[in-house]
């Protein structure tokens, strides 16, 4: 894959190629990718899989997956799709990677915090969904103690934001220049994060995704299609971080009837009706966590919802976990 007609792909490969080269020069025996599902860590991922298999002595390589179980279905599909690709890949050239799939504690899951507990749905203020459900369930295989290379998928000019925080992490103990960006982890940790698709444009992602990773065999096109044209953003079909999901709605336009329509309906229910004074409880003059009463609502209205798409979309361990928070609460008075 280190030759293409496109003069500024082929110099982005190039140029991930010596961030590669700079952390096989630290002698770092594991890398880690956090993987998403989506174009960045997928491009990330089939680089750093593509690199190591050209090293004498190439290092074990975790690609970690944090399954909210609250995934898109088409994007979750896609994601197991590139994931066994990749193990049939390691297996075939007898590389130490290694595929982990991580999912939250029971007590952590989205229904058993929101339905269980009574967390109002997550919002920019209170966004208590992404430690519990992504961070905390990758965290045990990504610091392990050993000196650690955890490559990411982040790039200048996805974001106003996210540009000023990697521009900034040069003069606050990070390396930039020559080529790549690196940036340790917190005090103590023996972990390094590396970025080296940084200054890839998304049209070249795409490019690469589209036209090159396909000819190596790689299953990339699912990803691509999905996306199409577009900059959508791909996350849980339950998100209340925005007001209107408008990936789900383009994905429910390009194909209509499918159980995606009855999953976003749902989602909009949980938007509108958790913001009623009624379905909630007060405390200090505002409104604070849901009622009980609603949320046994909510439960009756997911498991209707999951007998309707034919999909488990609530486990029976989460269900029982729900149960005894609310007998614990009525105990408690």
């Amino acid at each position: 894959m280190s030759s293409h007609p496109d003069r500024e792909l082929n110099d982005l490969f190039e140029r991930s190629q010596r961030v590669f080269d700079e952390i096989a020069s630290r002698c770092l025996p594991r890398w880690v990718v956090t993987f998403s599902g989506g174009k960045d860590s997928t491009l990330t991922a089939l680089l750093a899989v593509d690199y190591i298999t050209r090293m004498d002595s190439p290092p074990r390589l975790d690609v970690v997956y944090s399954d909210t179980l609250l995934e898109i279905p088409a994007m979750r599909r896609a994601a197991g799709l590139f994931l066994g690709h990749l193990r049939r890949v390691g297996r075939a050239n007898e590389l130490p990677v290694h595929v982990r799939i991580v999912r939250p504690e029971v007590e952590d899951r989205f229904w058993v915090r929101m339905i269980g507990k009574g967390y109002p749905p997550p919002k920019p203020k209170f966004r208590w969904c992404t430690r519990r459900l992504k961070i905390s369930p990758a965290a045990p295989f990504v610091k392990t103690g050993l000196p650690t290379a955890v490559l990411t998928g982040v790039r200048y000019g996805e974001s106003t934001q996210r540009t000023g925080r990697l521009v900034a992490s040069c003069t606050n103990g990070g390396e930039c220049g020559q080529d790549y960006w690196a940036q340790r982890g917190p005090k103590g940790s023996s972990i390094t994060y590396f970025a080296p698709i940084i200054e890839w444009r998304t049209c070249k992602v795409w490019d690469f995704l589209h036209f090159v990773a396909p000819r190596a065999g790689w299953p990339t096109q699912e990803v691509y299609a999905l996306y199409g044209d577009t900059t959508l953003r791909f996350g849980c079909w339950t998100c209340t971080l925005v007001r209107r999901d408008r990936t789900v709605e383009t994905l429910i336009d390009r194909d209509p009837g499918t159980p995606l329509e009855k999953l976003h309906e749902f989602r909009e229910f949980i938007w509108d009706e958790s913001r009623k004074p009624e379905n909630r409880l007060w405390k200090d003059g505002h409104l604070a966590g849901l009622t009980l009463e609603f949320r046994k609502v909510l439960l009756s209205s997911l498991l209707g919802l999951q007998r309707e798409v034919g999909k488990e979309l609530i486990s029976g361990a989460e269900i029982r976990a729900i149960h005894a928070l609310w007998n614990a609460k009525e105990c408690a008075g």
